[in-house]
């Protein structure tokens, strides 16, 4: 079995997969920026942004994402080929949440509040 690309975040971060025929996606260039200015929110949430293209390098956080670990998050989480769509992981290495349209962070934010670990980690559970 090939290394699982989201195990270095397991137990540390969420993240926000987001999927896209390019960079050039209009969906993609939609999502980047609704959550343009929100870096203080996702940090506080503990959510990373990993961006996987069917054309061009994806990339973790920023930084490059190998051809192998892009490939396997496809096969793993499933997108329909040449669409959008974007998977909130939780900590757990799990999908929470499926969307097939750019999230706005107000959504993604209530959501991932409304979370066992996340209300643990407000001191609300």
């Amino acid at each position: 079995m090939p290394p699982d690309p989201l195990a270095p975040h397991r137990g540390r971060h969420r993240l926000l997969l987001v999927f896209a025929p390019s960079r050039a996606s209009a969906a993609f260039e939609a999502q980047e920026r609704a959550l343009a200015g929100h870096e203080a929110g996702m940090a506080e949430r503990h959510l990373l942004l990993i961006d996987v293209f069917e054309e061009g390098p994806s990339r973790s956080d920023r930084a490059a994402l190998s051809d192998a670990d892009a490939d396997a998050l496809r096969a793993r989480f499933a997108p329909a080929s040449r669409a959008f769509a974007a998977v909130l992981v939780g900590k757990d290495g799990t999908a929470k949440a499926r969307f097939d349209a750019p999230v706005l962070p107000d959504d993604l934010f209530a959501r991932i509040d409304a979370m066992p670990m996340r209300r643990r980690e407000m001191g609300e559970g």
